[in-house]
């Protein structure tokens, strides 16, 4: 699972993927963001919808259905593994909304309109 999530990280951070928002069945808030890779789909959310902790994870195969689920939950540090995976969590929660919402290309976008002008 960690490599999964690393992996995930660094994709989307090297903008090698694109992650949509949605509202799906995995939960019934509104950020829901999804990625479709070649053997199926991931998706992550905040469980509450404030976009903090506690994240929820689900990855999907091929036909929909659910191949693995991870909840992190506040109190997950009990063990390294638990405590890694919720950290995790919580960045691809957090470079996947920045994707799903574009919001590198406006930043960029509107540096390129300030520049010169400072």
């Amino acid at each position: 699972m960690v490599a999964l999530l690393d992996a995930l990280i660094a994709a989307t951070r090297r903008e090698s993927v694109e992650w949509s928002s949605t509202k799906n069945d995995v939960s019934t808030e509104e950020d829901v963001y999804t990625l479709s890779l070649t053997r199926g789909t991931v998706a992550v959310w905040s469980r509450d919808g404030d976009g903090v902790p506690p994240y929820g994870l689900q990855i999907r195969g091929e036909q929909g259905q659910v191949v693995e689920e991870y909840t992190s939950h506040q109190n997950s540090h009990d063990d390294e593994l638990g405590q890694a995976i919720s950290d995790k969590l919580g960045m691809l929660f957090y470079v996947a909304s920045i994707s799903a919402r574009n919001a590198n290309a406006v930043i960029d976008s509107m540096l390129d309109d300030l520049s010169g002008s400072w």
